[in-house]
């Protein structure tokens, strides 16, 4: 894989800080992803046919759900120094760019199945640009606004910090910012706020966003990978936060049952975790989430993915 530069427009310090966002946050990061940013995904019908021809998503979603804990860790919760964020010689710079491979191999692989026909004309390119500026905007503003849905309050210039580090990550994973951009944009400028992001959010949900079986069969087996991991007093905790984080409208569209009391239980969270959160980023509490934050990424991902991720080269 050829080396791609980092854009222009990115800044060091906006990288860090956005790594630097993730680390203090994982855990909370990490349940706004799996709760809301993957089933927001899924309501995608023509990208949810994609990922059911990846079976393993469905029959080994365990191993798939550790795959993206270890790139977000690789890509995340760097913290050496020595290199400049995204460096060609860092596991960020090579965990995106062997998602991008394996996107390419995906995207190749649907085209040319001999077996089952991708209809283009009706269901567009497989991992086209639309796709990846839908994903991008659910790792970034549906992740960041279940944190404000759970209570943890995120000041804007974190905010903005990690929505810059995605979008470098998604320039080197193959998104071209340009196609949306007028012809005098500056070269060295941002392409996206947030309010563009969210913009974006809404108008490829508008465009995208339908029930579907293959919709469905993914949320219920990301909703059962979850619940298989919690103890049994919290088995229904996963459904509950999915619903409570996307809404009723997109739970019932992807079929998440209700969880009873833990419906209720997760409804109260936000004011309680508006009062503890902070107290767990003061002095040495800070340091100990970030190593139970890394703790639990490396537990999930040792005991649940079986083999090494495809980008990990």
């Amino acid at each position: 894989d050829d080396f791609v530069s980092l854009p222009p427009w990115a800044n060091e310090d906006q990288l860090r800080r956005g790594q630097e966002f993730f680390r203090d946050f994982g855990l909370e990061i990490a349940s706004g992803l799996f709760s809301a940013s993957l089933p927001t995904s899924y309501t995608a019908t023509r990208g949810a046919q994609v990922l059911t021809r990846t079976a393993d998503l469905v029959s080994n979603a365990e191993r798939r759900i550790a795959e993206t804990g270890q790139m977000l860790l690789d890509v995340m919760a760097a913290n050496d120094e020595s290199l400049p964020p995204l460096g060609p010689d860092t596991h960020a710079y090579k965990a995106a760019r062997g998602v991008r491979l394996f996107h390419a191999a995906v995207r190749y692989w649907v085209l040319n199945d001999p077996e089952r026909t991708w209809d283009v004309e009706r269901l567009g390119v497989p991992i086209n640009q639309e796709d990846l500026l839908g994903t991008l905007a659910a790792f970034t503003v549906v992740m960041i606004e279940s944190l404000e849905k759970m209570g943890v309050s995120v000041h804007e210039r974190q905010r903005d910090a990690y929505l810059h580090l995605w979008l470098v990550v998604g320039h080197l994973m193959g998104i071209d910012y340009e196609l949306m951009l007028p012809p005098d944009f500056p070269p060295d400028e941002q392409p996206l706020e947030y309010a563009d992001v969210q913009r974006l959010r809404n108008e490829i949900l508008r465009r995208n966003a339908g029930e579907s079986p293959e919709g469905r069969t993914l949320t219920s087996a990301l909703v059962q990978a979850m619940e298989r991991s919690m103890p049994r007093p919290f088995k229904a905790l996963p459904r509950a936060l999915t619903r409570h984080l996307i809404g009723s409208r997109f739970a019932d569209m992807l079929d998440v049952p209700p969880a009873g009391l833990m419906d209720v239980a997760v409804g109260a969270l936000r004011p309680v975790a508006r009062v503890l959160t902070p107290l767990t980023r003061i002095g040495p509490f800070g340091g100990i989430a970030d190593n139970a934050t890394r703790k639990m990424y490396g537990f999930w991902i040792r005991n649940r993915r079986g083999e090494r991720p495809r980008w990990r080269f």
